[in-house]
């Protein structure tokens, strides 16, 4: 039975709101302890990796992590409170992963590196630098970028040169299929483009060259695009593993009957372009989505009048079960 389609209990189809709910891993957290560094939660870990974690040494053979103990007998693993700058917990950020990598918890490293950052202050806070990778394991928040490319569908009237207004809710979107390399959900679908976010781009600038590298779309035309909406969700592996918070930041840029995107990189075997009947029906009903991006579609509907309040009943929770807080284990 599909988790991401039924319930347990019975084959009723979820509903929407339900299918939704089902992407949280919050159920999870019982097998979570807080991953602390300088005092402060930057993430959480399984607490099956927890005993390989307390037997990785560092320089001069001294632990790199320890045990703590917080608020009302909270559980936590810290990182040793001796590496006090960003460059020495970086350092010893790497020796885990390659610790990681022998005892096969990752297969290797992926090169883009994500932060872990102390997000109680006002000004947000960098503690630290980890291959991406190995992130998910300590429960750095992934940051992603998603270009919707969309089309209008104008109704033309019986004059040949005149065109009706388009119907607000009748657009198209090109969708990619993921390609059957990739490590996660191969072949199944994304809208037009999909990338993580590294520390080291801005968020436009890594939207570019996302946007040319999968999908061939010049730079120029990519700059057009506009930030519409971010996303937030707990996230997990199916089993459970590796809990994060997920955000999607969303661009939506609006092209013509011209617009063919085409796979350049090799991680999208090929491009489509779904009308909205499929789209809605694909995140109600379909199985064809990443699940993750079940989120992403429904904030497009969402926000081009495809899904309304009038006909969705559950519309205010779906919009609110979209926009997540961090899960956080430690307090301060």
């Amino acid at each position: 039975m599909n988790i991401y389609a039924y319930s347990r209990a019975e084959a009723t189809p979820l509903t929407l709101l339900e299918r939704i709910q089902s992407l949280d891993a919050t159920r999870h957290v019982s097998s979570y302890v807080a991953f602390v560094i300088s005092g402060h939660c930057v993430g959480q870990i399984h607490r099956r990796l927890i005993p390989l974690l307390l037997s990785i040494n560092g320089d001069g053979r001294i632990p790199l992590f320890s045990r703590i103990q917080g608020r009302c007998g909270a559980e936590a693993i810290t990182l040793d409170d001796d590496l006090s700058t960003n460059e020495e917990r970086t350092r010893a950020m790497n020796i885990v992963t390659d610790d990681l990598i022998r005892n096969g918890i990752i297969k290797c490293r992926h090169g883009d590196r994500y932060g872990l950052y102390n997000e109680g202050s006002n000004v947000r806070e960098l503690l630290c630098m980890v291959d991406r990778n190995a992130a998910s394991c300590f429960g750095a928040t992934s940051v992603g970028v998603h270009l919707l490319c969309y089309r209008k569908c104008c109704v033309r009237t019986d004059r040949q040169d005149s065109i009706q207004d388009c119907d607000a809710g009748s657009v198209s979107l090109w969708m990619a299929q993921r390609s059957e390399s990739k490590s996660s959900f191969p072949l199944k679908w994304d809208p037009t483009v999909a990338g993580g976010q590294p520390t080291d781009l801005s968020f436009v600038e890594n939207l570019v060259k996302e946007a040319n590298e999968e999908a061939g779309i010049d730079d120029s035309l990519a700059r057009r695009a506009t930030a519409v909406s971010c996303l937030s969700q707990m996230t997990s592996k199916p089993n459970g593993t590796c809990m994060k918070q997920s955000l999607y930041h969303c661009w939506d840029l609006e092209v013509d009957e011209n617009f063919l995107p085409y796979a350049r990189d090799g991680e999208v075997t090929k491009f489509e372009l779904w009308d909205s009947d499929k789209l809605e029906d694909e995140v109600r009903q379909g199985n064809n989505l990443r699940p993750a991006m079940r989120l992403v579609v429904v904030d497009f509907l969402i926000r081009h009048g495809i899904i309304k309040p009038d006909d969705e009943q559950n519309y205010a929770t779906i919009q609110a079960a979209m926009h997540r807080e961090r899960l956080i284990l430690w307090s301060e």
